[in-house]
């Protein structure tokens, strides 16, 4: 158990950091706008979506797929029937 008794709260912040370290940053581009849908099932879904966004002007860092295209649900597949 550690107590940290610093007159102020930034004292206590930095003898606290100085037990357990400087927290990791995340990736930059993960602090970025990200799309995501469950409707994405093909490539051209994706290209539609991204034309669609670019179009509008809309910016956005990240577009993720889901479950839709895998082979069978299994992680790491590509379902070539849906592409």
């Amino acid at each position: 158990m550690y107590f940290f008794m610093g007159g102020e709260p930034d004292d206590v912040v930095k003898q606290y950091i100085s037990i357990i370290g400087r927290p990791a940053l995340p990736p930059f581009w993960a602090l970025g706008f990200h799309q995501c849908s469950w409707q994405y099932n093909s490539t051209q879904d994706l290209i539609d979506v991204v034309d669609s966004y670019t179009s509008k002007g809309y910016h956005f860092d990240t577009i993720w797929t889901d479950i839709p295209y895998m082979e069978n649900l299994i992680d790491f597949t590509v379902d070539d029937a849906k592409d």
